[in-house]
């Protein structure tokens, strides 16, 4: 799958670019099962912050190792406090959060790489996901 990371990393509002680029996609899923969340995997900008370009197979790792995401739908049952969990507070759509990839499993949205993940495996928010790697 090719990822197309400048149209969101090149934005000013990159939670914005990436709602606007999945708005159609996001009609296809109208909702999620029980506990699961839909996260768009955070990528970081090919052009660092110096001004050195990533390659793509760094770029392509991020894919697979990203470790933030923004979520984009939440399962009707996620977040609920129960016997096992106790939510202080229940994230919600377009919060950042980080998670371990292993736990989750991707599948490519209108060219973008998400992830969806039980609620349980989400470790918790995030303010800047360019901080986690």
């Amino acid at each position: 799958m090719r990822i197309d990371v400048e149209s969101i990393a090149a934005a000013k509002d990159p939670k914005r670019a990436i709602f606007d680029r999945l708005a159609p996609a996001l009609k296809t899923i109208p909702r999620l099962y029980g506990n699961r969340v839909l996260l768009a995997t955070y990528i970081r900008p090919e052009k660092t912050a110096g001004g050195i370009y990533r390659p793509t197979s760094d770029i392509e790792e991020d894919r697979y190792q990203g470790k933030a995401g923004l979520i984009l739908r939440i399962g009707e049952q996620a977040f609920e406090n129960d016997e096992t969990y106790k939510w202080g507070v229940r994230p919600c759509v377009g919060d950042w959060v980080f998670f371990w990839p292993s736990d989750s499993r991707e599948i490519g949205l209108a060219g973008l790489s998400c992830r969806v993940i039980r609620d349980f495996q989400i470790a918790g928010p995030t303010t800047d996901p360019m901080l986690l790697y």
